[in-house]
């Protein structure tokens, strides 16, 4: 069905395609408004972008006006118009003119920066390529449809922000030279990025970096003069040893924008928050009278908030420009945007990085992707990204995104590409991306490829789906087997290949694990206990690795990560400051089935007596059930678990403040967790105060029953009936225990049953509310 999509994509994509393209490989430029630092440097992005991408260096040249008679031209200027806004000074038309001798490309600008982005757009739109070989000769392409016409192109959101966090917790930032910086800073500015966000010094040091801190926040900040594009700076309100709060400010010649996070971290009350920050401004507009200053709500409880927005209400502080909206906020955007005053703006602060324990988890996950590539692997969610921006960005002037490392660059791209066009498809900005990061002549496989990868992480993977994975790692194999020495080098197509590697990998490893343990189950039905253990033992230790050649696959890719943008996928090989900081080849052997409980369980067996090995192998294979008449759920594990209430859904609630998620045991090291059923590595959760509940239907009307639970974490909880009745009233529970409660006869005997847990009102934090892992409704 997805091969059937995208074909219909591409056909209306081409259909629509009416314009010839026309050949600027023998181009001159012709810049016709004064040169100065900024205008030079949109030139030069130019000049290198295209150079980098066919081989073919452009000439350039000022005039008043251009004369075509010699060949073709790009012509850079600035167009006057009134402008009231500033993003009307962004903005740029980008047309041809072709009742020549030869095609004009024209650029106007309506600013400065409208220079920058008009170029950033005739980059995206150029088909450029380079290919060689020994049998034909040399082919380098620049081209462009005849027909493109874009008038009065403005951006739609006022702020378009790119995080770069030059610091230990990144997963490839932390090892990155000037040059990739400066590459990095184009490549957002050719999406229409404005700002460039830094995270402040924090004393951790890197084995990786190139430079400390502080000196790469001044040195970034000297190239966004160049570019003109806006800097900002992360500054959380803790001390750092030795550093002084604001201390590399002097040092900057440019910041626009300051934004102190109220919490991760953080942790002063709102009334010492507000002081902190106004104590501050002094020392940040003694150097940059012109500063933004922004704060944001993060870690507050429902109490704290209301102090919150009672002080923003009651006193104005003439000082703030507005507040960020960002991970851990316990209000959802409108919430947050009626009740914060209209004088303030908000601004976004989506996390595009990570894909569980954070804000937009990945919805439908499979288990054993989640075990394995865990919480900041390589993760293009285009379609996804596309549907949270259209939810969340219009209560919003724009965003800064979170990123700690290059692992999101889809997404990155997505809300860079929607903030100035929000019309915009997934498809058309995959494509876009695709045609210029890759290139023309594999485009649309690459393109074709991404949504494979996002599809991949949507739904439970299983024998009868391998095809799935198998297709879109077959895509990337044959983009890998005809990519040219400059896709083979581009850490992007590294990046998807890897990720493709891997899916599948851990694909075929589910598969062959479980039915290991399938047929370990299968010998333990021998009645002799004394043959039975053995041989179930024998099977699960005979277990062998059958993917050595796609595990060395993995690890070149990880090598060539490494060498080409310092992703560290390895905590020993490659210096990821942990595990769950995207060191995805540490957990790349974490199993994937129940064999280690179930072995560990057999183990324990082996010296026990007859009756109990009899009684130990029965509570092991039943226990996926509720015995005659009972009902069995396995929380967080798709598939297996039918009577769990979702709520609104993934699709209309991308946070999941009021629909269940799927949770998972944090990115962890096999041999330092204890041995659980793999069923508590996963879990139903809700956030804040949001309910868990549970529905059972066509009960027997004259059967008793039991719940058992296996709560996760939060210690104190309410659980209660849908007819009122209390069965626990905000009592501590043990986690990683069964708990069991007998539910009275009358609270069944209509043939239906609703649970509901609730926490603690008021809750707040970093939102984890209520994790239940397994529940068992068995008949006494």
């Amino acid at each position: 069905a997805m091969g059937s999509l995208w074909t219909l994509l591409c056909l209306l994509l081409l259909s629509s395609s009416l314009g010839e393209q026309i050949d600027l490989s023998d181009a001159t430029i012709v810049v016709g408004c004064e040169i100065n630092r900024r205008i030079e440097t949109s030139i030069h992005m130019l000049i290198d972008e295209v150079e980098k991408r066919s081989h073919l260096r452009l000439h350039w040249e000022t005039s008043d006006s251009y004369n075509n008679e010699g060949g073709s031209i790009i012509w850079i200027g600035k167009k006057d118009r009134p402008i009231t806004t500033p993003m009307e000074a962004e903005g740029f038309n980008l047309y041809v003119l072709t009742n020549n001798s030869a095609p004009v490309v024209m650029i106007e600008g309506f600013s400065d920066r409208g220079v920058l982005y008009g170029v950033g757009k005739l980059l995206r739109e150029l088909h450029m390529d380079f290919q060689q070989s020994y049998k034909a000769p040399m082919k380098r392409e620049i081209s462009i449809d005849s027909t493109i016409k874009i008038l009065n192109s403005v951006p739609a959101y006022q702020i378009r922000g790119q995080m770069f966090s030059y610091r230990g917790l990144s997963n490839s930032y932390d090892g990155w030279s000037i040059p990739q910086v400066i590459a990095f800073i184009r490549d957002m500015a050719v999406w229409g990025a404005n700002q460039i966000e830094m995270v402040s010094p924090d004393g951790v040091d890197s084995p990786n970096f190139r430079m400390s801190q502080s000196e790469m926040i001044i040195r970034v900040s000297e190239i966004l003069m160049d570019y003109d594009v806006n800097m900002s700076i992360w500054y959380p309100t803790g001390k750092v040893d030795g550093i002084e709060w604001g201390a590399v400010f002097k040092d900057m010649p440019k910041l626009d924008s300051v934004f102190v996070p109220s919490g991760d971290p953080g942790g002063l009350e709102p009334r010492d928050f507000f002081n902190f920050v106004e104590s501050k401004v002094e020392i940040i507009r003694k150097f940059h009278p012109a500063c933004q200053i922004w704060i944001s709500h993060q870690l507050w409880n429902a109490t704290q908030l209301d102090v919150f927005y009672d002080i923003l209400t009651k006193e104005s502080p003439r000082w703030l420009t507005g507040v960020v909206y960002g991970p851990h906020a316990r209000d959802d955007i409108k919430t947050t945007r009626d009740r914060v005053p209209a004088k303030f703006p908000i601004r976004l602060y989506p996390d595009l990085g990570h894909g569980l324990t954070c804000q937009f988890p990945n919805p439908d996950w499979d288990y054993s992707l989640a075990l394995t590539e865990a919480r900041e692997m390589i993760n293009p969610r285009p379609s996804q990204f596309s549907s949270i921006f259209r939810q969340m960005a219009p209560y919003s002037i724009g965003f800064g995104e979170y990123s700690d490392g290059c692992n999101d660059d889809v997404n990155k791209i997505t809300w860079a590409a929607l903030s100035w066009e929000p019309s915009l498809t997934a498809h058309d900005i995959v494509t876009m991306y695709s045609r210029y990061f890759i290139g023309i002549s594999s485009h649309e496989s690459f393109a074709k490829g991404i949504f494979q990868l996002e599809e991949n992480w949507m739904g439970t993977l299983d024998s009868t789906n391998v095809a799935k994975t198998r297709e879109t790692l077959r895509n990337f194999e044959n983009l890998f087997n005809k990519a040219t020495p400059f896709q083979l080098e581009n850490w992007r197509f590294q990046q998807n290949y890897f990720r493709a590697l891997f899916d599948h990998y851990v694909h075929l490893e589910k598969n062959f694990q479980v039915e290991n343990l399938g047929a370990a189950r299968q010998a333990l039905s021998v009645a002799d206990t004394s043959i039975s253990i053995p041989n179930a033992l024998k099977i699960l230790n005979s277990q062998v690795e059958i993917q050595v050649e796609r595990k060395f696959q993995l690890e070149k890719m990880a090598e060539a990560l490494f060498q080409s943008i310092h992703m560290e996928l390895s905590v020993s090989k490659y210096f990821a400051i942990s595990i769950g900081r995207g060191a995805c080849m540490d957990t790349l052997q974490n199993p994937v089935s129940n064999s280690r409980w179930f072995k560990f369980q057999l183990e324990n067996l082996l010296n026990a007596t007859r009756s109990e090995q009899i009684a130990g192998v029965s509570e092991i294979m039943e226990w996926e059930t509720g015995g005659p008449g009972g009902y069995y759920d396995d929380l967080g594990t798709l598939g297996k678990q039918p009577h769990l209430v979702v709520g609104k859904g993934w699709e209309n609630d991308p946070s999941f403040y009021k629909t269940a998620l799927n949770g998972f045991w944090e990115p962890f090291n096999v041999s330092q967790v204890p041995i659980y059923p793999l069923s508590w590595y996963t879990w139903a959760e809700s956030l804040y105060n949001n309910p868990l509940s549970m529905e059972y239907r066509n009960l027997n009307t004259s059967a008793q029953y039991c719940l058992s639970v296996v709560y996760v974490y939060f210690d104190i909880l309410n659980l209660k009936t849908s007819s009122g009745y209390v069965i626990q009233n905000f009592e501590p529970v043990n986690r990683f225990a069964i708990t069991s409660y007998d539910i009275p006869r009358n609270e069944t005997n209509a043939g239906y049953l609703n649970l509901t847990w609730t926490n603690v009102p008021g809750y707040g934090s970093d939102g984890r509310g209520l994790a239940i892992a397994e529940v068992w409704l068995r008949v006494k």
